[in-house]
């Protein structure tokens, strides 16, 4: 398992280009199993990186024709480097797997990742043998996350602690699921945790349905004041209900939510 903060030009030699900082440097390393990797881009850094390097050469080096291509279709520019941002960091993942020895190396423009029918972001597998990773990506006020995990599907969210999530707590909290969260003292900090535990569940167990409202609940929470990463366990209701375990930690003014399928009991 890594958690890295920085994103490496796999182009140049796993040489760090400079798009880390403070307060992703404290990222803590055991919010992923050791078959999964973690990495959060800063998004600012990495606008500037591309306006010195510029996009043409930059791009070339580090993405498969069909991701530039698709780069190019996007002409906001905020959503423009968000999905960048996202790319980037996923093969970041998966360089850090083939660093550990769980894949087969892949050069970067053979590391073409794209959405599926549902938005479910993945790494074209063609003419590889065995199963490939599954990827997860998310972004939030100027930062970009991937979560790369080898032998099972794994979801990751990461959003901010908004004001709007009081607005439609009714959607998506039960009492009891708040009253579990009690030792947290900011009544918008907990909405914000069962927010980002039960999207990053979502996009675990349930990527192709269009919301988590009716089928995870929170069932257990272990909270340490000297700990930054908070462990809730959730259940997917279904045939065989699921208990997903879900790590969350705080980044800046976001919270950050992480769940591997295989850790469920």
């Amino acid at each position: 398992m890594r958690t890295s903060s920085c994103l490496e030009n796999p182009a140049a030699g796993l040489r760090p280009l400079p798009v880390g900082g403070a307060p992703r440097s404290a990222l803590p390393g055991r919010l992923v199993s050791p078959a999964a990797t973690l990495t959060l881009l800063d998004l600012g850094s990495l606008a500037r990186w591309l306006a010195a390097a510029g996009d043409g050469p930059a791009l070339e080096a580090l993405l498969a024709p069909v991701e530039r291509d698709r780069f190019t279709r996007y002409h906001h520019p905020k959503r423009r480097l968000e999905w960048l941002g996202g790319r980037l960091a996923a093969k970041h993942c998966l360089q850090q797997l083939a660093a550990a020895g769980l894949i087969a190396a892949i050069p970067p423009l053979e590391q073409t990742i794209l959405a599926d029918a549902h938005g479910r972001p993945g790494v074209d597998w063609t003419g590889r043998t065995g199963t490939p990773p599954a990827l997860s990506i998310s972004h939030c006020r100027g930062y970009a996350a991937a979560l790369a995990c080898t032998g099972s599907a794994c979801g990751l969210d990461i959003e901010p602690v908004a004001p709007r999530l009081a607005n439609v707590q009714a959607r998506f909290t039960t009492p009891e699921e708040i009253a579990l969260l009690h030792a947290l003292p900011e009544p918008l900090t907990r909405l914000a945790v069962l927010w980002t535990a039960k999207e990053a569940v979502k996009k675990c167990f349930l990527h192709d349905e269009p919301t988590f409202v009716s089928r995870i609940s929170l069932i257990a929470v272990t909270i340490d004041p000297a700990d930054p990463v908070l462990t809730l366990r959730c259940r997917v209701a279904g045939p065989r209900d699921l208990t997903p375990m879900v790590r969350v930690t705080a980044v800046d003014d976001c919270l950050l939510a992480c769940t591997e399928a295989m850790d469920h009991a």
